[in-house]
């Protein structure tokens, strides 16, 4: 397969481990059921390229203020080619954010760094705000050993990492590894993460 197109959220690792494994260059792309080709990457995979020239995207904070690049917001978009059901100003439920840097591929397309989360699947920081979980996801997907992980935030505000191993690979130093990379990956909750081994993560009605 020369190429296969995922809709995803991809760290580094899961990219590099679907590539080797389909011998095939792996491009994201988004696209909500309510309108598809929002986005695309190319092959500089630097984020994903916006299509302008058919929605009018946003990405607003709990105020309906716009975020600054980087910075994770509520996604609303505009669709420019629809004309039988207008979609304006519609809120998906996801949260993304933007790069404010042109792509070298030399398309004028904007950039996103893709979607965080749902707005529902966001955990509580200890600072009381919204906690976007991607970076704790990425972090997890990166190591060979996690076959398959799971983000929950118990009552008393510390974050499980379910993480299904792989036998093979997993040990006490491994996980301590992964941890380590987790409070790394957001700092001001490093007291409140931890490591939990399953045998299998509890999947809700999708």
């Amino acid at each position: 397969i020369p190429r296969m197109f995922v809709l995803a959220t991809l760290s580094d690792g899961l990219r590099r481990r679907l590539e080797e494994a389909f011998a095939s260059e792996v491009f994201n792309r988004f696209g909500p059921h309510e309108m598809e080709g929002v986005g695309f990457e190319c092959h500089e995979h630097r984020g994903i390229h916006l299509a302008i020239d058919s929605v009018h995207p946003e990405f607003l904070d709990e105020e309906d203020r716009p975020v600054g690049p980087g910075e994770w917001g509520r996604l609303i978009l505009t669709d420019l080619d629809s004309y039988t059901m207008p979609l304006i100003r519609y809120e998906l439920g996801d949260i993304g954010s933007y790069v404010d840097q042109p792509c070298p591929c030399g398309r004028r397309f904007p950039l996103m760094n893709g979607i965080g989360c749902r707005m529902r699947d966001r955990l509580v920081g200890i600072d009381g705000r919204p906690l976007v979980p991607r970076p704790l996801i990425s972090a997890a997907q990166d190591d060979d050993a996690v076959r398959f992980v799971q983000i929950a935030q118990a009552p008393d505000g510390s974050i499980e990492v379910r993480v299904v191993p792989d036998a093979a690979q997993w040990s006490a130093g491994r996980a301590a590894t992964l941890l380590e990379r987790l409070r790394t990956a957001v700092p001001a909750e490093r007291d409140r993460l931890r490591v939990v081994t399953v045998d299998r993560v509890h999947l809700e009605p999708n």
